[in-house]
């Protein structure tokens, strides 16, 4: 595995992260909005500037929030989809618990490949089955056939607890498993 890609894959998942940390600050007003609102130059005294705005209200703020968090999950997605190409073949008609993480994943992906910022789940036709997952002692459904053509919406895989719970699955798949030749 090239350390670049982990680590790309590792920041991907702080900026999710913080993503994820920032709409719900912006949601609770646990941080001050007009932060958010304040003009300044970028890079340096002469860079370009970011226009003051107070014009944006907090549903505006917590929209640009939710937007740069669909960004920002895409991102890490894409990360680890090709992190994986390293480490496991695709396999969509396994029952294997992992096999089928990594079907997700990809299709994930493929929704995100399409349109970053209103990822659609475009399935290919071999991945258009339901997917019982075990997370954490626990039986997931996502039925991909369902889904298919569908807008992704977090929730459709069972929230972001869900997600990151797929995420370390596939981390400690990578830390235990040799590279593919």
């Amino acid at each position: 595995m090239n350390e670049t890609e982990l680590n790309q894959f590792t920041l991907s998942i702080e900026c999710l992260k913080l993503a994820l940390r920032l709409s719900r600050a912006i949601n609770n007003e646990t941080i001050d909005l007009n932060v958010l609102r304040e003009g300044y130059r970028i890079d340096n005294p002469n860079g370009p500037i970011i226009p003051h705005e107070n014009e944006l209200s907090k549903s505006d703020l917590y929209q640009d929030a939710q937007n740069l968090q669909v960004s920002a999950l895409g991102t890490c997605i894409l990360y680890l989809d090709k992190l994986l190409e390293s480490f496991v073949k695709k396999n969509p008609s396994s029952e294997v618990n992992f096999d089928k993480i990594r079907s997700i994943i990809f299709q994930l992906r493929n929704a995100y490949a399409h349109n970053p910022l209103r990822p659609t789940w475009y399935c290919w036709t071999k991945y258009l089955r339901e997917y019982n997952i075990e997370l954490n002692n626990e039986s997931i459904i996502i039925d991909l056939s369902t889904l298919n053509g569908q807008e992704f919406d977090i929730n459709q895989i069972g929230g972001f607890g869900n997600l990151f719970s797929m995420i370390e699955e596939c981390k400690n798949f990578i830390a235990k498993t040799p590279k593919l030749s």
